[in-house]
């Protein structure tokens, strides 16, 4: 089933999202050093503020085929900026990016407030179908912001204090993602 192909690496990012540690959020700090950051031989560009930390996960498709999902992340306080992309395998059915999307989107909001996304906006970013995401968790609110071009999958992340989903820093990190 694709669902199941699509939604692991949203998955993975809901338990990564379970697993940060946000600080207070009084805390005065410093404005962000905004940092480009271009993706895997150059097939997209996104803004971080800060520079963000790497990891790789060898993902398996239905089928048992590997693939890699890379995964960059910066916290500045009680936020979290993240920025995950797979090249998913020419197994995988990508025919009809709204439902790869959609399965993605539908694995995730189980660990949401009331197991589902507050809003989900469906738009085109640079002519190619995309989620907007909002939800709460545990007293922080998530934006899931994902795009599809091919068999590339890109999603951008945030979770941070209630009411910041829409700030400039967070609408200036959704921005920025340009798709080569």
């Amino acid at each position: 089933m694709v669902a199941n192909k699509i939604s692991r690496p949203l998955a993975i990012l809901a338990f990564i999202l379970c697993a940060i540690s946000f600080g207070p959020s009084g805390a005065a700090r410093a404005q962000p050093a905004w940092q480009a950051y271009k993706g895997q031989n150059g097939s997209y560009a996104v803004e971080f503020p800060a520079p963000p930390k790497e990891t790789e996960v060898t993902m398996k498709t239905a089928k048992g085929t590997a693939y890699a999902m890379h995964q960059y992340v910066v916290e500045l306080g009680p936020s979290a900026f993240v920025a995950q992309t797979s090249e998913y395998p020419s197994e995988v059915n990508v025919s009809n990016p709204r439902s790869n999307l959609e399965a993605g989107l539908k694995n995730a909001e189980k660990n949401l407030k009331d197991g589902k996304w507050a809003n989900i906006t469906w738009l085109k970013h640079q002519n190619f179908i995309a989620s907007d995401a909002t939800g709460e968790r545990e007293g922080h609110v998530i934006r899931s912001y994902s795009v599809m071009k091919g068999y590339r999958i890109i999603t951008l992340t945030y979770a941070g204090p209630p009411g910041s989903e829409r700030s400039s820093d967070v609408e200036r990190f959704i921005k920025s993602l340009k798709i080569r």
